[in-house]
């Protein structure tokens, strides 16, 4: 999923649901960069059982300024 991130328009997000009880994929997905937006045991049209889901977003950072120092380049991300 996240192998053409990078083609992605600049603030453009990835979105994935997921069971609350599946730790090792919502861990997956903040080892990946993803945050947590939402929770709700309904999620369009998606009941999960036993509990609730987790919507999760990746956006690709937007480049609002880029400073050059010498050889350092600091870059600053909205998001």
């Amino acid at each position: 999923m996240l192998r053409d991130a990078s083609k992605r328009a600049p603030g453009e997000s990835i979105f994935s649901v997921i069971n609350a009880r599946s730790l090792a994929s919502i861990n997956l997905h903040l080892e990946l960069g993803f945050v947590e937006a939402w929770r709700s045991a309904r999620y369009a049209g998606i009941e999960f059982t036993g509990g609730e889901g987790v919507l999760l977003r990746h956006a690709r950072p937007r480049v609002s300024e880029v400073d050059m120092c010498g050889d350092a380049v600091e870059f600053r991300f909205n998001v």
